[in-house]
């Protein structure tokens, strides 16, 4: 993820959790959200409703990266 959709991964930390735009990496994953990393910061977003099992994790991933036209 943070090689192949290092966009997307930016536009979670800025877009979706405000964070200034540096070098955010995808930490871990888990039903209820993610987490993001900068340096020491860890940034997490929390999945609204959480998924139900891991099968849902790649078209929630997917919806979070279209929710809101990118600027």
């Amino acid at each position: 993820m943070n090689e192949d959709h290092s966009d997307a991964v930016a536009y979670y930390a800025t877009v979706l959790l405000g964070r200034p735009p540096d070098d955010w990496r995808l930490a871990c994953v888990d039903l209820e959200g993610l987490d993001l990393v900068h340096g020491d910061e860890v940034a997490r977003f929390w999945f609204d409703p959480p998924l139900k099992s891991a099968d849902e994790l790649r078209p929630r991933l997917v919806e979070l990266a279209k929710r809101t036209p990118r600027l």
